[in-house]
């Protein structure tokens, strides 16, 4: 949608590139990872993305050895992931207002409990972001 280039455009005038991109499955979220990463940048689907996430989901994620983590999926259950990942409990994801076409920036060592929120950055913002360049 227009809302979603908007918001990819606007990451890129942050200066964010992924290295790569992991999305659920399901359609939307595949097409909202594809327009995050329209530069080359590998995207793959995720089927721990579309669900709850658990303990195994945060070790398949971590094995990748990322420092940052670019994940699409849907709520609350990316706002879960986020709490698992920061050592937080899952009751506060509830804190975190993740609108749709919105970004969780997730940064940290590549350990459960060692990354830490970088920026939460809602699709008003991100569409009012200069372009890249």
């Amino acid at each position: 949608t227009q809302r979603q280039l908007e918001c990819a455009a606007g990451l890129r005038g942050l200066g964010c590139a992924p290295e790569l991109v992991l999305h659920s499955p399901w359609l939307r979220a595949a097409q909202t990872a594809a327009l995050l990463a329209r530069d080359g940048e590998p995207v793959e689907p995720h089927a721990g993305l579309a669900r709850a996430p658990d303990e195994r989901l945060c070790e398949e994620l971590l094995a990748r050895g990322a420092r940052e983590l670019w994940c699409v999926g849907h709520n609350p259950w990316l706002a879960e992931l986020a709490c698992l990942l920061c050592g937080l409990p899952r009751e506060g994801a509830a804190a975190l207002e993740l609108k749709k076409s919105g970004v969780l920036w997730l940064a940290g060592d590549g350990r459960t409990g060692e990354f830490t929120v970088r920026a939460l950055l809602g699709p008003r913002l991100l569409r009012r972001m200069p372009p890249p360049g």
